[in-house]
């Protein structure tokens, strides 16, 4: 381990740091001859247990004291930094917005054209339905595809994201609906540990027991 961080805060860190090392040492020393094997053994088991969660409090008070001074250079040093940033980020965001809003717009015009052009096509169909009494040409009006090519200049190209929104959400499958866990959670604090009738079809109130500090 490279103790040159922890000297360069003092001897008495490193006293510290020394010390601790070696009361955890003994308490895991001390703590590896107790068995549990009946019930009594449990509160063996919880001294060293409350022992090693105090000791878990001493690191990190001790650790806190050791990086408090070293967390503030960081902080310092980040924010000199981050002030360089946010020199350009309004023209960034500017100019990141208005070239988004262009081709939004672009992509909405080439839409706009491929439905123009299909209801011509559906339109000459239906005319000639119309003209040679031949209603089954209209099941066969191919559908006009435009696809979409990627913007790629010198220093811009475009990437696509997948994305998806609900339309109607009474037809989602519902394995695909997530169960609300805070609504759940706060209707099982309305009842007791044990429960004879469970209140949501489909999910079980239990209770987990586990050993708790005094």
């Amino acid at each position: 381990m490279n103790m040159d961080i922890i000297k360069s805060e003092g001897i008495v860190k490193r006293e510290e740091y020394l010390s601790l090392k070696s009361n955890i040492e003994t308490a895991i020393k001390e703590s590896k001859g107790v068995m549990i094997f009946e019930e009594s053994d449990i509160d063996k088991a919880g001294f060293y247990i409350k022992k090693f969660k105090g000791l878990d409090k001493k690191i990190e008070d001790v650790r806190k004291v050791i990086v408090s001074p070293l967390n503030n250079e960081v902080k310092e040093i980040n924010s000199i930094f981050k002030n360089l940033s946010g020199m350009f980020a309004p023209e960034l965001t500017r100019l990141d917005k208005e070239s988004n809003d262009l081709l939004k717009d672009i992509r909405q015009r080439q839409e706009a054209q491929r439905l123009s052009e299909q209801k011509e096509l559906e339109d000459a169909v239906l005319f000639e339905a119309e003209m040679f009494n031949d209603l089954s040409v209209i099941d066969n009006i191919p559908q006009i595809e435009f696809k979409q090519q990627k913007l790629a200049t010198d220093n811009l190209t475009t990437q696509r994201k997948k994305t998806w929104k609900v339309i109607d959400k009474e037809k989602v499958d519902r394995k695909y609906l997530i169960i609300d866990e805070k609504m759940v959670d706060n209707l099982r604090k309305t009842y007791d540990f044990e429960v004879k009738e469970q209140p949501i079809e489909g999910i079980e109130f239990t209770f987990e027991e586990t050993i708790r500090i005094k």
